[in-house]
């Protein structure tokens, strides 16, 4: 019986970890649930799994939480106030304020399993140093990366190269010139994969795939040039690693969130996770494209942040974040949530070996020229 808390209980990871951890009570307790601000869903997920502690991060000002027998909730607390009495974290909260819940989870010396992507872009070293000193086991929820680590698990070799897989999202055969009208309503209809606004809209725009370059680069000690990206429109070979005797070993399904997020909460079993079986024949041929960096330049943008280090990854994701909702209300256009993110990295100042207070100053100074720029 694993004790899960789940950080970002609300969105679209944490309601999908809650459905497959409810198909199997005898292996998980839930007891910890944290949201932002949606109290109502929250609400709900705390009388279906009576968690010891329910946290709400940012609560309506006149909110007054339900009396639930067992259940003590937390207001405008931060996320580790919540991971004590458990054994497994679940990071699905979005953006660079994960960070500090995956340190704190790390130096517990707990199971992290990661959907907090940001946590390895801004603050790879922090976070690897700090699971390095206490043993903690750090098991990616993203599609892509668990692919890898199903991938090289138990195996002695390393590989020679990870090969990402990326949809190309819903603008992969557009033109560039036709890219400069798209709408924020255009931006979050994605052909395959449910997912949050943020990331929907990185996934458009390929930041999502700049930042899992990143994020590979620190779980799997692999060099910028070590990793590809290839287009694959069906998004059933979730991700490959290429050996050096020219072997290549993928890990293939449908294109379902619940199968790396039970594989990361039940490592190393396999549980059934309550999604279709995987049909080859009826996946019929499968197509890969190499990427298009002209038409995607945040692409490269993800080389450059795991060649650079330092603060950069803060930088980026944080850029990127301010972008994003910019291009959501309506203050810049689709192709300036790269060009941002480019500037913001050319104008901040390089830090080695950064603490966490440099990343956050990092964090925060993006996101004022992110501003300043659009004033």
């Amino acid at each position: 019986m694993k004790k899960v808390a789940l950080l970002g209980s609300t969105g679209s990871v944490g309601t999908q970890a809650l459905d497959v951890m409810r198909l199997h009570p005898d292996r998980f307790k839930v007891t910890a649930l944290a949201a932002d601000s949606n109290a109502l869903l929250l609400e709900e997920q705390v009388r279906a799994f009576r968690p010891d502690v329910a946290l709400l991060a940012h609560p309506p000002s006149d909110y007054h939480p339900p009396e639930i027998p067992g259940v003590t909730w937390l207001m405008e607390e931060t996320a580790d106030k919540v991971i004590g009495g458990c054994d497994t974290v679940l990071n699905a909260i979005v953006g660079a304020q994960g960070l500090a819940a995956s340190l704190e989870t790390a130096k517990r010396g707990l199971r992290l399993c990661l959907a907090n992507k940001e946590s390895l872009v801004a603050g790879g070293a922090l976070l690897m140093r700090e699971i390095g000193k206490s043993g903690a086991q750090l098991l990616p929820v993203d599609s892509e990366h668990s692919a890898i680590f199903q991938c090289v698990e138990g195996k002695a070799e390393r590989p020679v190269k990870l090969i990402l897989t990326a949809s190309g999202g819903p603008f992969r055969t557009w033109p560039s010139v036709r890219m400069k009208t798209v709408t924020p309503r255009q931006a979050l209809t994605h052909p395959n994969w449910t997912m949050g606004k943020r990331i929907t809209t990185d996934s458009a725009t390929m930041v999502n795939k700049a930042l899992e370059i990143v994020e590979a680069g620190w779980l799997f000690g692999m060099k910028a040039r070590e990793i590809d990206v290839l287009v694959h429109p069906a998004s059933i070979v979730h991700s490959m690693v290429k050996y050096r005797d020219g072997s290549v070993i993928a890990q293939m399904g449908i294109p379902d969130m619940r199968t790396p997020i039970l594989y990361a909460l039940s490592y190393p079993d396999r549980l059934e996770t309550g999604a279709p079986d995987f049909d080859l024949v009826a996946a019929g041929p499968q197509s890969f494209f190499h990427t298009d960096a002209q038409r995607f330049p945040a692409l490269r943008l993800g080389y450059d942040v795991l060649r650079d280090g330092g603060v950069s990854g803060a930088v980026f994701n944080a850029a990127d974040e301010a972008a994003v909702d910019a291009f959501h209300a309506g203050r810049c256009g689709f192709l300036d949530i790269a060009m941002l993110c480019e500037g913001a990295l050319h104008a901040a100042t390089p830090v080695s070996n950064p603490t966490l207070e440099d990343i956050l100053e990092a964090d925060a100074f993006a996101r004022r020229w992110v501003e300043q720029r659009l004033s």
